[in-house]
């Protein structure tokens, strides 16, 4: 294969799992969205990438709303700006790459979530008071989905990353071979 095609499966089969993952029907899924969203900020170099994760999130959003009914609602652009946030903090945090997605597996769901459950609040009046109480009684119903969140976005944002890390390596070791070979000496 040429260089780069294992880290673009790699980008590949990370959608794919988020898309599988997304459009679920059961009661607390693990999620990978902010992990897709963390490898993409973090990992791949292009400026467009942002659109990758923003375009996963509007696709499975409409197929949960052909097959369900649900999927678009009022507060999320709330949601796509929080994955917005979250990748481009990955993308410029001075920090190692390791350190950015450990550390954003844990910090990224805790930034969406407060993002996200502001928005709910501040956009459906007729479920949350519009007070303070309202806002941590939001807050509160959101808890569970928190940790799902937190588990499953660390988890893949690891896999994520070492998928990735493998293909990097792999391709370097058919590089050295291919000088290798073609210089007729050893390096």
């Amino acid at each position: 294969m040429k260089t780069n095609n294992k880290r673009l499966i790699v980008l590949i089969a990370a959608c794919f799992v988020t898309v599988f993952l997304r459009i679920q029907d059961t009661p607390m899924p693990l999620d990978s969205m902010i992990a897709l969203t963390l490898f993409c900020g973090v990992l791949v170099r292009h400026p467009a990438i942002i659109i990758v994760p923003l375009a996963i999130r509007l696709l499975t959003d409409s197929l949960l709303w052909y097959n369900t009914g649900y999927g678009f609602y009022p507060s999320m652009l709330f949601d796509y700006s929080a994955y917005l946030l979250i990748a481009l903090i990955a993308k410029y945090l001075p920090m190692s790459q390791y350190l950015k997605v450990v550390a954003g597996g844990l910090i990224g769901p805790c930034l969406f979530f407060v993002v996200s459950n502001l928005g709910v609040w501040a956009l459906w009046p007729d479920t949350y008071a519009s007070t303070l109480a309202g806002l941590m009684n939001c807050y509160a119903q959101g808890l569970p989905f928190l940790r799902g969140s937190v588990i499953g976005n660390f988890v893949f944002a690891l896999i994520f990353l070492g998928a990735w890390h493998v293909a990097v390596a792999v391709e370097t070791k058919e590089t050295l071979a291919a000088v290798k070979t073609d210089s007729g000496s050893e390096l």
